[in-house]
């Protein structure tokens, strides 16, 4: 996600003729020091993706308060995400989105198919760690399919093999 977020907020701007100004997780510098290497290699010109790294509260902040400034795009925290919705206000003509996650569901039906609806439920909410976004956090099923269901999701839950050696540096979720 380090990668893959950013570049799905930099791809659409730069189409559009916009330069950027990327600040990163400050848990993942490097991630968008190699990314701004692959844009440069790819024949960018100087000063189409720009990035500046710290922590948020000392250059989010200063982004986020410039006028100069048109676009805040963030993803992350819904503190954080607040945060930037509130300092973006000041500036009545800038364009302002936050990804703050949700608290997404899995619905099962009552003529839901049950093969479908657990694989849904586990990949929604196992996939990556749970830690994306998206990742599902409640299951709202039909009180007449809620036995089956529980049932099928732990028993799917308890084969997930999940790597606790803290010298292996994979961690996997995969059945």
């Amino acid at each position: 996600f380090p990668f893959a977020i950013p570049l799905w907020l930099i791809c659409p701007s730069v189409l559009e003729g916009n330069t950027i100004i990327l600040k990163p997780s400050s848990e993942t510098p490097c991630v968008a020091y190699k990314m701004s290497e692959y844009f440069n290699k790819a024949g960018f010109p100087p000063g189409v993706i720009n990035v500046v790294y710290g922590d948020g509260k000392t250059c989010g902040n200063v982004l986020v308060k410039d006028q100069r400034i048109n676009v805040a795009l963030f993803v992350g925290s819904a503190s954080v995400g607040a945060s930037i919705k509130k300092l973006s206000a000041e500036h009545y003509d800038r364009m302002c989105a936050c990804e703050m996650g949700g608290k997404n569901a899995v619905i099962i039906l009552e003529d839901a198919n049950m093969d479908i609806a657990l694989n849904a439920a586990i990949t929604s909410a196992y996939k990556t760690t749970g830690q994306r976004c998206t990742s599902a956090s409640r299951m709202i099923v039909h009180e007449k399919m809620i036995d089956e269901f529980t049932e099928g999701f732990v028993s799917l839950s308890k084969k997930i093999n999940i790597q606790t050696d803290p010298i292996k540096t994979i961690i996997s979720s995969s059945i």
